[in-house]
C-alpha cells in the first residue's frame, strides 16, 4: 500500500480486558446497532492488571517503541501512501518562528522577532499559494517553529504548495491548538503539536468541499490530541458533554497519519480519506471506537489501541471497524499488526468493546492479517456481506476470548442481514478461541483451536506488559500445547 522508508516495529494487535469489573457481553447472529438492541450477558472478568495505572496517563513502553516507525519528519522517515507526493529535498528554504507570549504581527518572522500565533498566520494570508500571494513569505519547503502557548483554532483554506510546508513544534516547545481545521488543502506536514479542547468538537479535521476542493499530500506526525490530560473527575455524563466527537477526522486523498497519541476522546480517527496510511499511534482512553475506516486504499497498521471507556451513550464499541458512506464500495483495505487492548487501568467505567469488525456496506479486497485479539466480547474479528463482500483474506491472526465463561470470541464470516453470500473470503492460519463461519463462499483452513484459554490469554497479557512486540508466528511458541 506504500513506501516504507525507515523500517517500523511490527506489533501484534491485542484486545483483553484486564478489570475485574463486571464486562458486558453481546450475543449476536446480527451486527449491533446500540445498547440495548441485543441481548446482554453480565460476565466478570477475571484478569487483573499488573500495576494499575491513574486514568488518563498514558502507558509508555510500547508507544516509544513503535516511535521509531516515524521519527521525525525528515526525508528518510515517513511514510506515504503509494502514487502520493513524497517530501522533496530543498537545499534554500526559510525558518519562520510563531510565539504566543512574545511575538508579534508587525514582526517578521524570525526567530529574534516572531508572529504571533498561527492562527494569526494563517489568517494574515502569509503563504505563497501557487503564486497567488507572489508577495507571501512562506514558500514550499518551508518550516515554521510553534513554541510554547495557545495558538488558537487555524483554519487552512485552499492553501496548495508544490512542496511540503512543515508546521512544528521549535525544539523543547509545547505548542497548543485547540482545533485544526484543512479544508482543499495540498502538502503540509503537522508534526508535534498538541491539541486540546472540551468543545464536543474534532480537534483535527481534514475535509474536502465544492469551493476549495479534496485536500491532499498531508501528513500528521507525532501529535498529541486530547480533552484534558486528567479526567479522572469526569462522569459519565462529563465524558458525553466535554469529550471531543473525535481527534482526527480525514476527507481527501493521500494522508499519513503516524505516531500520534489521542486520549480522552470520544473517538480516536474517523478515515473517510482515499490513499491514507495510519501506523504507529495510540489510542488510549476513550469512549466509543479507536479507528473507523469509511475509504479505499488504507492501510491500518501497527497501531495500539486501548482503555475503552462505557460512557452510556448508546455506542457498540470497536477497536477498529469498517463502514461504508452512501453506494461507495470500500476496496484494498489492509488491517495487519495492531494492538487493541479494553483495559490496561483502573477505570471509573471500563467499557466493553468489539475487536475489529465490518458490519455494513460494501467491501473488496479486504487483508487482516498478523492481529492478535482478545475481547470479552462475541465480535474478535467479525466480516459481514451487508451489501457486498468479495476477495478478502483474514490469516495469522489470535483471536482469544477474554471471558471465556460468558463470550466464546469468534473469529467469523456471516451473510448479511439481507441475505447476501460473501464471494471468495480465505480464512486460512489463526489461532482462535471459536471459529464461526456460517454462510458458503469462504475457504477456512489450517486454523487452530484453542484449548486453553486462560494461559494464551495470560501470554498476550505478558506480552504487552514486557513492552516487547511480536509478529503471530513468533506468538505460537510462546503457548505450545494451549491449541489444536
Amino acid at each position: 500500500m506504500g513506501t516504507l522508508l525507515r523500517r517500523g516495529l511490527f506489533c501484534l494487535a491485542l484486545f483483553v480486558a484486564l478489570d475485574s469489573a463486571p464486562a458486558t457481553c453481546w450475543y449476536l447472529d446480527t451486527p449491533p446497532i446500540k445498547a440495548g438492541s441485543a441481548k446482554m450477558i453480565s460476565a466478570a472478568v477475571a484478569l487483573q492488571p499488573a500495576s494499575p495505572l491513574s486514568p488518563g496517563s498514558p502507558r509508555t513502553p510500547l508507544s516509544v517503541q513503535l516511535a521509531s516507525l516515524a521519527a521525525s519528519s525528515s526525508l528518510e522517515s515517513f511514510e506515504v501512501p503509494a502514487g502520493c507526493a513524497r517530501l522533496e529535498k530543498q537545499e534554500n528554504f526559510h525558518s519562520f518562528y510563531v510565539d504566543p507570549a512574545a511575538g508579534s504581527m508587525k514582526n517578521d518572522g524570525s526567530a529574534s522577532a516572531p508572529w504571533s500565533t498561527l492562527e494569526d498566520v494563517v489568517a494574515a494570508n502569509l503563504f505563497y499559494d501557487r503564486g497567488k500571494n507572489s508577495s507571501a513569505p512562506i514558500h514550499p519547503g518551508d518550516v515554521i517553529y510553534l513554541r510554547s502557548g495557545n495558538h488558537g483554532s487555524p483554519r487552512f483554506y485552499g492553501i496548495v504548495n508544490s512542496n511540503f510546508v512543515t508546521v512544528k513544534a521549535a525544539p523543547g516547545q509545547v505548542p497548543t491548538v485547540a482545533r485544526l481545521e484543512v479544508n482543499g488543502v495540498g502538502k503540509f506536514i503537522f508534526e508535534g503539536l498538541t491539541f486540546a479542547n472540551t468543545s464536543n468538537a474534532i480537534l483535527a479535521r481534514i475535509d474536502q468541499t465544492s469551493n476549495f476542493g479534496a485536500s491532499k499530500d498531508i501528513v500528521f506526525i507525532e501529535n498529541t490530541l486530547y480533552a484534558n490530560l486528567n479526567v479522572s473527575s469526569w462522569t459519565q455524563a462529563d465524558w458525553v458533554r466535554n469529550a471531543p466527537f473525535a481527534g482526527f477526522l480525514t476527507a481527501g486523498s493521500c494522508i499519513s497519519i503516524l505516531n500520534n497519541h489521542f486520549s480522552n476522546l470520544k473517538n480516536g480517527m474517523q478515515i473517510y480519506s482515499d490513499d491514507t496510511i495510519v501506523a504507529g499511534n495510540t489510542i488510549d482512553f476513550f469512549g466509543d471506537d479507536g479507528i473507523d475506516i469509511v475509504g479505499s486504499n488504507v492501510t491500518v497498521k501497527n497501531n495500539i489501541i486501548t482503555n475503552n471507556l462505557n460512557i452510556n451513550d448508546g455506542n457498540h464499541n470497536d477497536g477498529i471497524q469498517g463502514w461504508t458512506f452512501g453506494d461507495k464500495t470500500n476496496s484494498n483495505v489492509v488491517i495487519s499488526g495492531n494492538l487493541v487492548l479494553n483495559s490496561v487501568k483502573t477505570l471509573p467505567f471500563p467499557g466493553s468493546m468489539q475487536g475489529i469488525s465490518i458490519f455494513d456496506g460494501a467491501w473488496k479486497n479486504v487483508r487482516i492479517t498478523d492481529n492478535i485479539v482478545a475481547s470479552n466480547l462475541w465480535h474478535g474479528i467479525s466480516l459481514y456481506a451487508s451489501v457486498s463482500m468479495s476477495d478478502a483474506a483474514v490469516a495469522n491472526n489470535v483471536v482469544v476470548a477474554s471471558d471465556n465463561a460468558h463470550c466464546q470470541t469468534w473469529l467469523g464470516v456471516f451473510k448479511g442481514s439481507s441475505g447476501m453470500v460473501p464471494i471468495n473470503i480465505s480464512v486460512t492460519d489463526n489461532l482462535v478461541s471459536n471459529l464461526k463461519i456460517t454462510t458458503p463462499g469462504v475457504i477456512a483452513s489450517q486454523n487452530h483451536r484453542i484449548i486453553n484459554n486462560t494461559k494464551v490469554l495470560q501470554a498476550v497479557v505478558d506480552l504487552y506488559n514486557s513492552g516487547h512486540a511480536a509478529s503471530y508466528t513468533n506468538f505460537l511458541p510462546l503457548v505450545a500445547g494451549s491449541y489444536r
